[in-house]
């Protein structure tokens, strides 16, 4: 059986330990001074001239408290003063105000003051606002009729811009109907026009009837019309325009396929390696892209299946890293569908910021692995040993060479401040701040290069993975959509021939 050694440095400090309790115990058991009771007053010693005796401070108090007491005089008669200056300034102020008030008194009190400029002005100005209120008064004699020309000139009612055609105004180019029972040009120069999309008519009964005004989108809008007598049968009240024509407007998009919200693509494979970036600080810095092909097994929901027709779509996004779990996170941006006869369909949110990795609201969905887990297995990738070593030798090395610089160096204190002055060695010195410099240089540069590396976690291509959408997929066709091929001939005058064509 193997002896156990004993450790030999337990004896060290049991006898390190042991000294420290008998010094303890040896400076506990000096004998203590004893304090005598103080049995007069300590004299000053006779050689210190600087010590004062009893009289002297005596002395010294009386003449601070006499010095005291003059302040305290003279800031109560220095208050005093200010106290009869307070009160003979609102005496004062009393005074003038009361003559003032006085002197308005007796001017506004002669007969002579109605004829001064003020009272002028002022019932100038009170007779031509009850001159103008009494205008508006009903049954008043002045009252302004509609059409008047006390409204505001520049509102449209002006007799001089207003026309029986309309000409420049706005609404000349909608319609116009006079009012009832007006001149040639309305009353007082005013004309109505009918709103947009209606017109006016004299029914079968007499009656003037607003009706629907119908025109087309393309032919612009309806000019001036006249009054028109219409049959009961076309009577109508509907302000509203007439419907377009929806075959002006040119051929609808046509719905083909939808890939609906929480749909799951499962057999789908990464065409391009997933390179997670690690955030620094909450946020990727350009994060990386990936491409993602879809397969034939895509479930929508409730045993329904995607139509095998988006087989081959293909989805792209970017990639963000998990440090801690050694993981890839894939937010997908677009998606991509070609029809058969070549029709481009892309359903995109890059232009909304999608791409930067952060904004999880803008994506259209995300990948995962094939048993489900939203964060795909990865290698780590890091630069991190290399760079703290680098980082350490060279801090060391500077700051080996600053000490030895300063070895060379003395520094004196004094009450102004403190100086540094050579005392050793020139040579050592300069060579140990031409050092010290050259290293800080290069730990700058350093700084600067690594400053551009990341910490990621690497996917390699080809990994099986699952398209999980979080949005809506469109797959509309667009008659105006670009398409792969036009069918044109080429330069050589043949029509092109596709890829998968040459390789039967």
């Amino acid at each position: 059986m193997a002896m156990i050694r004993q450790n030999r440095l337990i004896p060290i400090l049991g006898l390190v330990i042991l000294v420290v309790v008998v010094g303890i115990l040896f400076k506990s058991r000096s004998p203590t001074p004893s304090h005598m009771p103080m049995t007069s007053v300590p004299q000053p010693p006779a050689h210190s001239p600087d010590a004062d005796s009893p009289a002297d401070t005596i002395r010294t108090l009386t003449a601070e408290v006499k010095a005291i007491r003059d302040e305290n005089r003279k800031l109560r008669d220095d208050n005093g003063k200010l106290v009869q200056q307070n009160d003979d300034l609102n005496r004062n102020r009393t005074a003038i105000e009361e003559n003032v008030t006085r002197r308005l008194t007796e001017q506004f009190s002669k007969p002579e003051a109605s004829g001064s400029p003020v009272f002028s002005g002022l019932n100038r100005k009170i007779d031509d606002l009850a001159a103008a209120v009494q205008k508006y008064v009903p049954g008043s004699t002045g009252n302004v009729q509609a059409g008047g020309s006390d409204i505001p000139p520049g509102l449209g009612f002006d007799p001089s811009s207003a026309s029986p055609t309309g000409a420049g105004g706005p609404a000349a180019a909608i319609g116009s109907a006079a009012v009832p029972g007006a001149g040639p040009s309305g009353a007082a120069g005013l004309v109505w026009w009918e709103p947009l999309g209606s017109k006016m008519v004299v029914g079968a009964d007499g009656q003037q009837k607003v009706i629907k005004a119908s025109y087309t989108a393309a032919g612009g809008p309806p000019q001036a019309a006249p009054v028109q007598t219409v049959t009961g049968a076309e009577e109508s009240i509907a302000l509203t325009p007439a419907p377009a024509d929806e075959s002006a407007s040119g051929p609808k998009r046509k719905p083909y396929f939808t890939i609906p919200e929480n749909a799951t693509l499962i057999d789908a494979t990464a065409m391009t390696a997933l390179i997670g970036r690690t955030p620094v600080s909450g946020n990727v810095r350009d994060p990386m892209e990936f491409k993602v092909l879809i397969g034939r097994t895509n479930l929508a929901a409730n045993g329904f299946e995607v139509p095998d027709d988006v087989t081959g779509m293909v989805v792209s996004g970017v990639a963000v890293g998990d440090w801690m779990l050694s993981c890839v996170e894939g937010h997908i941006n677009s998606v991509t569908f070609v029809f058969q006869d070549g029709s481009i369909n892309t359903v995109s949110r890059r232009s909304s910021g999608g791409a930067t990795g952060n904004n999880n609201a803008q994506r259209l969905g995300f990948i995962s692995d094939e048993r489900g887990a939203p964060c795909i297995n990865g290698d780590k990738i890091t630069n991190a040993p290399a760079y703290l070593t680098q980082i350490v030798g060279i801090k060391s090395l500077e700051v080996a060479a600053r000490a030895a610089a300063l070895s060379q160096t003395t520094t004196v204190a004094t009450g102004l401040g403190s100086a540094t002055s050579v005392t050793g060695n020139q040579g050592q010195f300069v060579l140990g701040q031409a050092a010290a410099a050259g290293v800080d240089e290069v730990s700058s540069w350093l700084m600067r290069r690594l400053s551009d590396s990341f910490d990621a976690v690497y996917v390699r291509p080809g990994a099986k993975v699952a398209v999980h959408l979080t949005d809506v997929i469109a797959l509309d066709k667009d008659p105006n959509s670009r398409r792969l091929d036009y069918g044109h001939a080429n330069r050589n005058g043949a029509t092109r021939r596709s890829a998968r064509a040459q390789l039967d």
